[in-house]
């Protein structure tokens, strides 16, 4: 109901009067949600004993705007990311941009690696009607992500989506928050040998090589090689924080004891990654030599008689010996 300002006038037959009555009226949100207003008004008179009144309506289209503004934004955790099961948390704003009323908003957040989405509740904001975000109105979601290690082996930026919908923009508008992923390939190799020392040959050492990934990507085909036992294999996948164990030997040769040692280098490489280790076990060397004489002859009875010896020098220790002198002052 308008209150109208003005007096009541007498008009004669035929006569008009604009100006008799005036009034106005302030829009309200519901007209501008129902798209239209529609003003009656309705006049009495009368005339001796008869009264007579007649009425009339104006409507008049109000122009809808619907808008919504989204935003997502990462407000915890690091940036860029570096190891698997590191929590990333977001928020997540819808603002009413618009000069109609949303209504049935549905939040749907598609967290990174997912295809189905979660629906949000508000944390704050819906403060004038609860469900209906009022013009001018921001609502506010907040949801949390710990980090995959499916996001460093695809090695791109981690991705967070984030799809509104309404009634009045049914859209989805959609929101994302980018977060660097940083990507650190990397190994560690060790080599240990069973046995400490060696004294014979065809003693066999036994080594273990482990080769460990330390790096936040997960490794395919490492390649691990150790030249001295010929050993050439394939890692197939190595994760973050797994190791492998790998076995392999070798038989000591003559040489090995000569050199009093063996030394022993193992290789992991994968990509640009090349670490290697190595071990050295050293050889216990006993020198001995022993020697005998024996004469052909079993006597002799005359001058000028030839006595024949045979001297044989033995190598009775484990290392080959070099220059060996002998002598018979006889």
């Amino acid at each position: 109901t308008i209150s109208l300002i003005g007096s009541a006038f007498s008009l004669a037959a035929g006569d008009t009067n604009n100006t008799g009555f005036t009034g106005f009226y302030i829009l309200k949100q519901g007209d501008i949600d129902t798209g239209f207003f529609t003003n009656n008004a309705s006049v009495s008179a009368s005339a001796g004993n008869i009264n007579v009144s007649a009425s009339d309506s104006h409507s008049e289209t109000l122009i809808q705007a619907p808008n919504l503004l989204v935003t997502k934004t990462q407000i915890g955790g690091p940036n860029p990311v570096t190891a698997a099961g590191q929590k990333l948390d977001y928020e997540i704003t819808v603002t009413n941009t618009g000069n109609i009323s949303v209504t049935n908003l549905t939040t749907t957040d598609f967290l990174p690696g997912t295809t189905s989405g979660i629906n949000l509740s508000v944390l704050s904001g819906d403060v004038t009607e609860p469900g209906i975000l009022n013009v001018g109105e921001t609502w506010v979601y907040n949801v949390s992500y710990t980090v995959t290690q499916a996001v460093f082996d695809l090695g791109d930026n981690l991705v967070n989506v984030v799809n509104v919908t309404s009634n009045q923009v049914p859209g989805p508008l959609v929101a994302s928050a980018a977060t660097a992923v940083s990507i650190n390939p990397a190994l560690s190799i060790t080599k240990t040998a069973t046995e400490s020392t060696f004294a014979a040959v065809g003693d066999v050492l036994n080594y273990t090589i482990v080769v460990t990934n330390t790096g936040n990507v997960t490794l395919s085909n490492v390649a691990v090689s150790d030249p001295l036992t010929g050993l050439n294999t394939t890692i197939a996948s190595l994760a973050p924080a797994a190791s492998q164990s790998i076995p392999t030997s070798y038989t000591v040769t003559q040489s090995d004891i000569d050199a009093g040692k063996v030394d022993n280098t193992a290789s992991a490489a994968v990509g640009t990654v090349n670490v290697s280790a190595s071990e050295s076990v050293s050889a216990t060397q006993s020198p001995a030599l022993s020697i005998t004489k024996t004469a052909t002859e079993s006597t002799f009875a005359a001058v000028g008689d030839v006595l024949n010896y045979t001297i044989v020098v033995t190598n009775t220790g484990n290392v080959t010996l070099s220059n060996v002198a002998v002598s018979d002052p006889l």
